[in-house]
């Protein structure tokens, strides 16, 4: 019978409750893995998956931002209006408030990158957003009952503890990949 140790993967990388939501993210997508374990004192508290962040990045309140001074070239000239049927007016009136504006740095128009609305991913952390409720298996569980637990429980991994102590993870990924390649199943 094939094992979950057979199948699982030991050489983790873990994040700690304390760590950013960015360097969460940037982890994840350098080990290409879609979620991570969460370890505090050598003992797994949580996971905090990919879907995490998005969910919270895509609630984060919105700040409002001061764009600095207006460019001008949202505002309508005073003067004579065109009326439908008459002359268009000549680009003269475009070409000049073009060079008007040249006098203004593009950087004015750009935001503060330090503010808090860009920072959201490095001002809050990992324990703000992981889910607590741990799914774990034993390593000498069968693989098909894992599968079926991850089914039940709606997860995409689970933790293989043994003795309280984080021994790998596997996931749906390595369930497939075992089916496909050893033709395991039935």
């Amino acid at each position: 019978m094939l094992t979950v140790r057979d199948l699982m993967t030991e050489e983790l990388f873990t994040v700690t409750p304390t760590t950013t939501l960015r360097e969460a993210a940037e982890a994840m997508s350098e080990e290409h893995v879609s979620g991570l374990p969460v370890v505090e004192d050598g003992e797994a508290v949580g996971v905090i998956t990919a879907t995490d962040i998005l969910s919270f990045a895509a609630d984060a309140p919105g700040v409002e931002i001061d764009r600095g001074r207006s460019s001008g070239l949202d505002q309508v000239p005073e003067g004579r209006q065109w009326e439908e049927g008459a002359e268009m007016p000549s680009d003269t009136y475009f070409t000049g408030r073009w060079e008007e504006e040249q006098t203004f740095s593009f950087g004015e128009m750009l935001p503060d990158t330090e503010r808090p609305e860009w920072n959201v991913l490095e001002e809050n952390h990992v324990a703000e957003v992981m889910t607590r409720s741990l799914h774990t298996v034993s390593a000498d569980e069968g693989v098909q009952e894992a599968a079926r637990s991850m089914l039940k429980s709606r997860v995409h991994r689970l933790l293989v503890v043994e003795d309280g102590h984080l021994l790998g993870v596997i996931s749906t990924t390595d369930v497939m990949e075992a089916v496909a390649e050893k033709g395991i199943g039935g």
